[in-house]
């Protein structure tokens, strides 16, 4: 079996295998307060509760000096535990606009994926938290758009570890480590993140590092209603990093 297709299930049974031995944690932390479901371009350690869904829709707008493009995106979660949750998303519509007026525009649907998340919530007791992702991805997308907004179209792997620390019960830092795993390349990522809670908004930092880009990405979320994040951000392409982005983000939660 090859190192691509046995990492990731060695981490689906190290998952499966160990959620008994933080089995008290929560018990002994009382309920961890979760001001924010998700950050705009990284994931946050919370987990869904059991029975507990989230459905959330997003749209990217970004800019470089080649194109310009609008993404949608769409995703579903669930808590099969309290710490445990099984992850859906899907782009359904992708559109490229070149800047040479020769050019054609480009319209067309991304890919699928379908991951798990399991998190060890204020583990011991400490403000400290670990949650550990994975995402198989395949190969719906239309090749000319994914392959136009430089991703790559072919099936990949996802694996991802993130360490949190909660400051206080409004704000939290964290760092998110990963890597993809594609026939034509693997590519390591990074991401730190931080929120901080105000009243009804949470107000989102982030830095965004992969081998071929890097973001800073600054944001805000309003909660209008229980279980409702409605949220806005700009990214920043730094370094050698062309562009930016307008991202909008709704999360609802319910069970």
């Amino acid at each position: 079996m090859s190192y691509r297709r046995t990492l990731p299930l060695a981490l689906v049974a190290c998952a499966l295998s160990t959620p008994a031995a933080f089995a008290g944690d929560d018990d002994e932390a009382g309920e961890t307060p979760q001001p924010l479901n998700d950050f705009f371009q990284s994931d946050a350690v919370f987990p869904q509760d059991k029975g507990e869904w989230q459905v959330s829709i997003g749209v990217d707008f970004s800019k470089n000096a080649e194109h310009k493009a609008t993404e949608l995106t769409t995703g579903l979660e669930y808590g099969i535990t309290d710490s445990f949750q099984v992850e859906l998303e899907h782009t359904p519509y992708i559109r490229i606009k070149p800047d040479a007026e020769d050019e054609e525009s480009l319209d067309g649907q991304g890919n699928t994926s379908l991951g798990f998340q399991q998190s060890w919530m204020n583990i011991g007791g400490s403000p400290n938290s670990i949650a550990l992702g994975y995402e198989h991805e395949f190969a719906t997308g239309d090749q000319a758009v994914i392959a136009d907004d430089d991703d790559d179209p072919a099936a990949g792997d996802e694996v991802r570890i993130t360490f949190a620390r909660h400051l206080d019960s409004n704000s939290m830092a964290s760092l998110q480590l990963g890597r993809e795993f594609r026939e034509g390349g693997n590519e390591s990522f990074a991401n730190l993140a931080a929120f901080q809670a105000v009243g009804r908004q949470v107000f989102t930092g982030e830095y965004n590092w992969s081998k071929e880009e890097s973001w800073v990405t600054p944001g805000v979320f309003w909660k209008p209603a229980k279980g409702l994040d409605v949220g806005a951000a700009v990214a920043f392409g730094v370094g050698d990093t062309d562009g930016h982005r307008a991202l909008l983000r709704l999360n609802y939660e319910f069970d």
